[in-house]
């Protein structure tokens, strides 16, 4: 299990009993340059591990920022899923293509972090995804009704 922390201590500040969740070491690196308030601390890639997610239930606000990629989207879900009935968690949307590492100001991360969404709406909208997935596979019974998708055989 591996948290990557930036402090040359690998210790997990408690600062607020907040912290930001990244999937990269160099997004830490940037944050704590840049003078980012929030402790951030990275999961070393999209993989994410129960120790990790262990470790994380430990605060009471988790903020999520994964990369905007398939991988990222993955490691954002199973954060959620994991840690969403322990603490408040929280989803950064990034922006198309950028990650924590891509902002050139603290101002500009806090904001992001500022305008996360509660994990909850990312739940429904999950699940919302799923049920249109289905509905496109199949299509709704109106659909069928109307001959606008093939019967499966």
């Amino acid at each position: 299990m591996v948290l990557y922390v930036g402090d040359g201590r690998g210790v997990i500040p408690k600062r607020g009993n907040r912290v930001v969740v990244v999937e990269s070491p160099f997004s830490v690196i940037k944050a704590r340059a840049l003078g980012v308030r929030v402790p951030v601390v990275a999961t070393f890639g999209a993989k994410v591990g129960a120790g990790q997610i262990d470790v994380l239930k430990s605060f009471e606000d988790v903020i999520v920022w994964a990369d905007d990629d398939p991988a990222g989207r993955t490691m954002e879900r199973k954060l959620v899923n994991g840690l969403y009935n322990r603490s408040r968690v929280f989803v950064v949307n990034p922006d198309d293509g950028m990650d924590l590492g891509d902002y050139d100001t603290a101002e500009s991360v806090e904001a992001k972090i500022a305008a996360a969404v509660h994990a909850a709406d990312k739940l429904v909208e999950w699940n919302q995804g799923a049920v249109n997935d289905r509905r496109t596979r199949r299509g709704n019974t109106a659909d069928r009704r109307k001959g606008l998708v093939l019967p499966r055989r």
